[in-house]
Order: structure tokens, then C-alpha cells, then sequence
């Protein structure tokens, strides 16, 4: 709850003190740019999970800052436009063929 709470207060004091030219540009690409951001937090943070965060988990995450920001859900797969090789941890897939390989 705090957590939403926070974001919620973050994107209204952005929203209010952006200029009206760019308002929506920030509509459009917001809810995506806070589900990427999470999303790397997510990789970066709990390394040794980085196999939970598959497909399921960046739709979530796509479905929940759409409907937190604009009330509905973006187009199936919006994730695939990510730059995933930024978002993950260098070298993250390496270390999971690694594991495949050690198993």
C-alpha cells in the first residue's frame, strides 16, 4: 500500500509539473517505463530468482502499472519492446545456462 501510495504521489507531481506539451507523451509511455523500472529492480535485486521473472511476470507487471496509471490494460506482450539487455543484470542469462548445464 505504501508503496502505490508513493508511486501514485510521484506521478502526480510529475503530471502536475510537466508542461502541457509534453502531458501525453508522459500518458503513453509512463505505465510502461514504471513496469520496466520495477521490472530491473526486481532482476537486480534478487539475482538468484531471475528465473521467476519470465513472460507471466512482466505481463503482471505490464497489467498493473497500465491499470495504477490509466484504469485499463496495454496490449498483450508490451513487454517484448523492452531492452531486456538493460533492464537484467549483465551476464544474467550466462549464469543460467550455467546452471542448466551444471544440472
Amino acid at each position: 500500500d505504501r508503496l502505490y501510495n508513493r508511486i501514485a504521489d510521484s506521478y502526480v507531481s510529475l503530471f502536475m509539473n510537466i508542461s502541457e506539451s509534453h502531458k501525453d507523451f508522459i500518458l503513453k509511455h509512463y505505465p510502461s517505463a514504471l513496469a520496466q523500472s520495477l521490472y530491473s529492480t526486481f532482476c537486480n535485486i534478487y539475482t538468484n530468482s531471475l528465473k521467476y521473472f519470465d513472460e507471466d511476470f512482466k505481463t503482471f507487471l505490464c497489467n498493473l502499472t497500465s491499470e495504477w496509471v490509466c484504469g485499463s490494460t496495454p496490449p498483450p506482450l508490451a513487454w517484448m519492446k523492452w531492452p531486456l539487455n538493460l533492464l537484467e543484470p549483465l551476464n544474467s542469462h550466462n549464469k543460467e545456462d550455467e546452471v542448466v548445464n551444471q544440472g
